[in-house]
């Protein structure tokens, strides 16, 4: 029973995938909301289909990680291989693969309180132009904060500007941390939240070894 289950869901993530999975990576990669890429597909999928496309490709390009950048874990993912059979029958086998092994890192550690936001905005800029975006990460708790009160949740949605919320609302975030890469979108997100006081957590910067860390009251 339950290779069934997976084998029906293998085949309809294949045809998924032929039909836009390409085209929702591209664009995912070039840091389109959910919206903008559903209004670009030549095929047309359910909203909650390509929000988790969306998180999958954020997830294979390593603009969204489970664990903890420099911490020396390995991240997996499932994937499904496509087999042809003696008699020309198709099947799909599921497999986990490890993604890239991150090294563990020394950081060289700024603590800021929620007064020090200013600062801490500073010093993000600055880190950001020093390293560059592509090995720059900041934690997210929004899925737990999300699910711990909405009515705050919206709140600070509200601070941000259209394409900026319309980017935060189309993820799925999952009701654990995880760290998105400091592309300079998502830089200016977080620098909104953490102007109005909405934001706390760490950003890691692989490249100088260094971690900003904003406290909550």
């Amino acid at each position: 029973m339950t290779e069934n289950k997976y084998f029906k869901q293998a085949l309809s993530d294949f045809v998924l995938d032929a039909a836009g999975g390409g085209a929702v990576r591209h664009l995912v990669k070039q840091g389109f909301t959910v919206r903008q890429i559903m209004g670009r597909l030549d095929f047309p999928l359910p909203y909650e289909r390509v929000r988790q496309m969306v998180w999958e490709a954020l997830l294979e390009q390593n603009i969204i990680l489970p664990e903890e950048p420099g911490s020396g874990k390995q991240a997996e993912k499932a994937v499904y291989i496509k087999e042809q059979g003696a008699f020309g029958k198709t099947s799909f086998r599921r497999i986990v693969v490890p993604e890239e092994d991150y090294r563990r890192m020394q950081w060289n550690e700024f603590g800021y309180e929620q007064k020090d936001a200013a600062e801490f905005g500073r010093h993000l800029s600055e880190a950001c132009a020093k390293n560059g975006w592509e090995t720059a990460y900041a934690s997210c708790d929004f899925g737990i904060w999300q699910a711990k009160d909405a009515k705050q949740y919206q709140k600070l949605l509200q601070i941000l500007e259209g394409r900026q919320r319309e980017y935060m609302e189309g993820l799925p975030w999952p009701r654990k941390r995880v760290y998105h890469r400091l592309t300079p979108g998502f830089s200016e997100i977080l620098q909104l939240l953490s102007r109005q006081c909405q934001y706390h957590g760490c950003c890691y910067f692989l490249k100088t070894g260094d971690k900003l860390s904003l406290r909550s009251d």
